[in-house]
């Protein structure tokens, strides 16, 4: 998907026009920056369905409500994760990236859970949803060779965020409950998309280390 630019030629080609390497994030900065990042972001989210959900429900219906959380989710989480994404210009080119990922990931669930409402609707979203989300991620990075690693921590870490956050949100009805689902959702997710976000750019990272390996004036990395 060289539309955004990301893949590891592209993301090279804009570092050795700068004339400096562009900053690498470790495995585990990607982890927790993504998990407390989105977590952060996904609070908010949820907090307008504790807060305004009633509201919104009432005037823009049930899809209004869940389009104005995936607003905030894709606006929030573009910009605390594209500090994850190697390369100069990586706001504005991750930022369409995730806008089209997420709302592949988002209609799918709304898709699967809408048309069988039940467990066998979310347990369907929850396998589908971080799927085609992972493949997205995988296509637009230039790593098809990733994608079934990076499905699996998808699928798993969504899971696990969105369904003890369900538990949870059983356990404490009312705002607070929601809220604790909006943390435990984002926190889980976030952690899956830090690690993808990771994995995918294998190959950049690997491009940029063979640019400084023969490159007799290339420069520390920086930001």
């Amino acid at each position: 998907m060289p539309l955004f630019g990301l893949d590891s030629e592209s993301v090279v080609a804009r570092a050795r026009s700068r004339g400096s390497a562009p900053q690498i994030p470790s495995p585990g900065e990607s982890i927790a920056v993504g998990g407390i990042g989105f977590g952060a972001v996904s609070l908010a989210a949820f907090g307008l369905w504790a807060r305004a959900g009633r509201w919104l429900s009432e005037h823009t219906g049930e899809l209004g409500l869940y389009a104005s959380c995936a607003l905030i989710l894709i606006g929030g989480g573009g910009a605390v994760l594209s500090r994850l994404v190697i390369g100069p210009e990586r706001l504005r080119r991750f930022f369409g990236l995730f806008a089209l990922a997420f709302f592949l990931y988002a209609g799918v669930w709304t898709g699967s859970y809408f048309s069988m409402r039940s467990k066998s609707g979310e347990c369907l979203a929850s396998l589908l949803g971080p799927g085609i989300l992972a493949m997205t991620f995988a296509n637009a990075f230039g790593a098809p060779s990733t994608v079934r690693k990076v499905m699996f921590a998808l699928i798993v870490t969504h899971a696990l965020g969105y369904f003890a956050g369900g538990f949870l949100y059983r356990a404490f009805p009312g705002e607070t409950g929601k809220l604790l689902w909006g943390g435990a959702y984002g926190l889980g997710f976030g952690s899956g998309i830090g690690y993808a976000l990771h994995a995918c750019q294998a190959p950049t990272r690997e491009a940029l280390k063979k640019l400084l390996n023969t490159s007799p004036s290339s420069t520390r990395p920086s930001g």
